[in-house]
């Protein structure tokens, strides 16, 4: 389908950022899970802009675009830089085994050693799984996003 196409095409690029951190989850030849974040600087929204244009299609970098300056502007930020997950991933047959629990927290270590203050990530409302796994995770809900393009929750979480 074209969003499994976006996806991968959107997972392929992140992979691709060279100052991008990459965390993979590999058992016996096979990536069972994937974990990629970005850290932004000083205008955060900017930058996440200028991310979206090189790994989306240019409908979903702005629809990505409006809702991360709607979040700068509607909620306080920790000074400082901020990471952005672009994606935790796990192959469907491995789900269940505390794989993208494992892959979230070595991340939040990673970037929390690199001295980086908070993270934040947009998840989509019409999957409550993930918005539940990020709840239980210690992320928040900042700001739930709804139009045309579907429904999207801005959530955070100090490191």
């Amino acid at each position: 389908t074209d969003k499994t196409d976006e996806a991968k095409k959107f997972v392929a690029n992140a992979l691709s950022i060279s100052k991008s951190y990459k965390i993979i989850d590999i058992e016996k030849n096979k990536v069972r899970g994937i974990a990629i974040a970005e850290i932004v600087n000083n205008e955060p929204y900017l930058e996440l802009a200028k991310l979206c244009l090189r790994n989306m299609s240019i409908w979903t970098a702005l629809k990505t675009f409006a809702m991360a300056l709607v979040s700068q502007i509607t909620s306080p930020r920790i000074p400082g830089p901020e990471a952005f997950l672009l994606v935790v991933g796990v192959k469907e047959s491995e789900q269940g085994k505390g794989i993208g629990t494992r892959l979230l927290k070595k991340m939040e270590s990673d970037l929390k050693k690199r001295k980086v203050p908070q993270i934040g990530l947009f998840a989509s409302a019409e999957n409550p799984e993930a918005v539940e796994f990020y709840l239980r995770n210690g992320y928040f809900e900042v700001k739930k996003f709804g139009s045309v393009m579907g429904r999207y929750i801005y959530m955070r979480k100090k490191l």
